[in-house]
């Protein structure tokens, strides 16, 4: 009889572990439901086992936040993650965007397919959370992985993705997997944990921020080959969250705006090397080449005068003019202007042109070389001094001109010979001025008013 009871108790334990295991893997029995249910914000994890997903529809039961996989490796598109992301888009739904890290790969590589199929974000209020999933996976569980490496890779995917996201990633990961790898580092970093089990408990003075409880939950509004899907919660209240939510808002705008003061520089001394329209290929001093496209915002400044022409014809902007633009944003060779931000073009004439506005003046001042006597004229054969000129005046250009002094010519001195008080002007001084009638000039020819030098 004793026996006969023993067996029984057995038998009933047993069907009563069969019930237990059919209830729990059909999602009847969920470990951690008692604790999970205390927190007010839940969400959802999903990827294509989810299928075809109708959003509004999770968000109508009670669901916050959803996560969603876009890729996988250096190589992996989650096939849904287009669809999903695209109607996620037209929910209040918070919206995280999860990859699934490979041993196989490294960080780089995986962070360029993150990229590549989730593209880049916008400086504005909208908020995507990017989360990394490193997990065992296959025979890792057997054969973990080593340790420096995980660490090294991992840490240059949440580098980079927090220079391109603006955001520091979310690490998800599961008990075992953060026990060994994540425990005691990435302390700057939000932990999502999975612990199906029992509610997770990490290192002293370190939080999770979001718990996935189950993998067993059940709602309506999708259908994939997976009937479950996985249930989150956040650790906080519906308060806590909405801080949480404005703290990253606020981290990501501040990121915006280190990321643009960093790119606000000054360019000085470029050289414009080609001209189209009104973009200009300049390069600097250390052949770095830009574009730059330029409006309203141009000043000009004669490099001979030191005068600023705050109004500029763009036409009169020439090739080898040089230019410095002061705020500006570089991003690779293109340059863009900021809301302040101006060219200012050095106009370096040279040649006929230099030649012809000196020639334009009322007087000039020159260097003679050779005087001679033709008839009634006394015939100057001078180089043009650049009166203006800023730099050292060995480095500017000079031009041959034929100054004719005749009878009407004005020669300031103290004798009444004209030759003598020239030659007497040039033992005195290098600086002659020769006035003249502008309307009369003739290719290099100049008939003078008047001949006057300094110190005379």
């Amino acid at each position: 009889m004793k026996k006969k009871i023993i067996i029984t108790l057995i038998i009933t334990i047993i069907l009563v572990l069969i019930l237990l295991t059919t209830l729990y893997l059909n999602g009847f029995i969920i470990l951690t439901i008692g604790e999970a249910t205390q927190y007010e914000v839940k969400g959802i994890d999903v990827s294509n086992y989810q299928g075809e997903i109708d959003f509004n529809k999770i968000e109508e039961q009670d669901i916050s936040f959803a996560f969603i996989k876009a890729t996988e490796g250096s190589s992996y598109i989650d096939e849904y993650f287009s669809s999903n992301y695209e109607n996620i888009k037209n929910t209040n739904l918070v919206i995280g965007i999860y990859h699934f890290f490979s041993f196989e790969s490294s960080g780089e590589d995986q962070f360029s397919n993150y990229k590549s199929t989730v593209g880049t974000i916008e400086n504005d209020d909208n908020l995507m959370l990017p989360i990394i999933d490193i997990e065992y996976y296959g025979d890792y569980k057997k054969n973990n992985p080593n340790k420096e490496e995980v660490e090294k890779e991992l840490q240059t995917m949440l580098d980079e993705m927090e220079k391109e996201y603006k955001l520091k990633p979310i690490i998800y990961t599961t008990q075992s997997f953060y026990n060994k790898y994540i425990e005691n580092n990435f302390q700057d970093y939000d932990i999502w944990i999975r612990n199906i089990l029992v509610k997770p408990n990490l290192e002293e003075g370190r939080n999770w921020t979001f718990w996935q409880y189950t993998d067993k939950g059940k709602l309506e509004g999708y259908k994939g080959v997976e009937k479950f899907i996985d249930l989150n919660v956040f650790n906080g209240s519906k308060e806590d969250f909405n801080n949480y939510l404005n703290s990253k808002k606020e981290e990501k705008k501040i990121n915006f705006e280190k990321e643009e003061e960093s790119k606000i520089t000054s360019i000085r001394d470029a050289i414009i090397t080609n001209i189209e329209n009104r973009t200009l290929t300049i390069k600097d001093d250390k052949e770095n080449t830009y574009k730059v496209t330029i409006g309203d915002n141009i000043r000009i400044l004669n490099e001979r005068t030191g005068e600023k022409q705050e109004e500029l014809n763009f036409s009169d902007i020439q090739v080898n003019d040089k230019i410095t633009l002061n705020k500006v944003i570089v991003d690779g060779e293109n340059v863009e202007f900021t809301e302040d931000g101006y060219a200012s073009v050095v106009r370096n004439i040279h040649g006929e042109e230099l030649k012809n506005e000196l020639l334009s003046q009322e007087d000039i001042e020159i260097e003679i070389n050779e005087v001679k006597k033709e008839g009634n004229n006394i015939i100057l054969y001078s180089t043009i001094k650049d009166l203006y000129y800023q730099n050292d005046y060995s480095s500017a250009e000079k031009f041959d001109v034929k100054v004719i002094v005749n009878k009407d010519t004005l020669v300031f001195g103290k004798t009444e010979n004209q030759l003598e008080e020239i030659e007497r002007m040039r033992s005195l001084s290098d600086n002659i001025f020769v006035g003249f009638d502008k309307t009369k000039v003739k290719g290099n020819t100049i008939i003078a008013k008047y001949l006057e030098a300094m110190g005379c």
